[in-house]
């Protein structure tokens, strides 16, 4: 995801969860701050904002929002361990979250940035399987083939 449409997410999400952010909770002002940082491009500024969040069992429904957020700016900043830890905490904690497609590909491209390409195939199909209609399908594909590149299997990486 690049940072225009990283940007481009934030504000929706800001619009989006004006309700929430009504509530004025700490917990509602802390991710309201955390996503305005996020969309002016201070992610590193933003990740202890969401972490926070996350690991604060007050937060009630906003825990699920702090560790997505959390796992989006750690991939905003090209951290890719980081962000396939985050990834790997949000699935554990919410497997039923909407945001858990979504997330599923993003665990393909990490595995890809981190050159773990046979996990990065496993991921990218596993999306695939889950969501033929999804919004990243499209990219899961490509990913994957490139994957499949980096691995030499060419014929099937061709075939995608």
């Amino acid at each position: 995801m690049n940072g225009k449409r990283l940007a481009i997410s934030a504000a929706i999400a800001l619009a989006a969860m004006g309700a929430v952010f009504g509530q004025a909770t700490p917990q509602a002002e802390t991710l309201r701050r955390g996503i305005e940082l996020f969309a002016q491009g201070r992610y590193a500024e933003s990740v202890p904002l969401f972490d926070g969040l996350f690991l604060d069992a007050g937060a009630g429904g906003l825990r699920a929002e702090g560790a997505y957020w959390s796992a989006m700016a750690q991939l905003a900043l090209g951290d890719a361990r980081a962000a396939d830890r985050a990834i790997d905490l949000f699935l554990a904690n919410f497997p039923s979250h909407p945001r858990v497609a979504e997330l599923s590909y993003q665990r393909g491209r990490v595995a890809y940035l981190l050159e773990d390409y046979e996990r990065a195939v496993l991921a990218l199909n596993a999306y695939n399987a889950a969501n033929p209609d999804g919004e990243y399908a499209g990219a899961a594909l490509f990913w994957a083939a490139e994957s499949l590149y980096a691995l030499g299997r060419l014929p099937e990486a061709d075939k995608l």
